[in-house]
């Protein structure tokens, strides 16, 4: 079984086929799970209810252009450190019901202070290089608080044109 649902949450494959299932917020029955178009597609963990945080790109990472990764849901006046990755994974967290979404290999991108509503935005300008055009990387964000680790769902982002 897929243990407990939540409404408008789908539980599937990353990518069709394969590792690792996860949950999608934007149910798409009858479509690939890999959109192969450039753009930003959130996963969760298999517990929709483990990660509390939210992360977002908008708009979607352009070459030449700058996008806001936007943080909300988190503890309020934090550091929240948002981790970048070149592959998903699905690493239990040990001590919580959070899952690692990113591979362990993971690089600190970006450390922003939350204000008193629990967001934050840092602007991310994106080279104007071609060779960046359908990259392809995965962020996750994190915050330690007094209670434990706090996570975000993750990001899978591919570059625009």
């Amino acid at each position: 079984g897929f243990g407990p649902q939540a409404a408008d949450v789908s539980y599937g494959r990353l990518f069709d086929g394969g590792e690792p299932w996860v949950t999608l917020p934007s149910p798409t029955p009858g479509v690939l799970n890999d959109s192969g178009a450039c753009g930003v597609r959130p996963y969760g963990a298999t517990d929709p209810t483990a990660l509390v945080m939210t992360l977002d790109a908008v708009p979607p990472p352009t070459v030449g252009l700058t996008s806001t990764l936007q943080i909300r849901g988190a503890p309020p006046l934090s550091q929240v450190t948002a981790y970048l990755a070149f592959a998903p994974a699905q690493v239990p967290i040990l001590g919580s019901n959070a899952e690692l979404l990113i591979d362990p290999g993971f690089a600190p991108f970006a450390t922003v202070t939350t204000n008193v509503w629990g967001e934050a935005d840092h602007l991310v300008g994106v080279p104007n290089l071609p060779s960046y055009v359908g990259l392809t990387v995965y962020l996750q964000a994190a915050a330690v608080t007094a209670q434990g680790l706090v996570g975000s769902h993750a990001l899978e982002i591919r570059i625009c044109p």
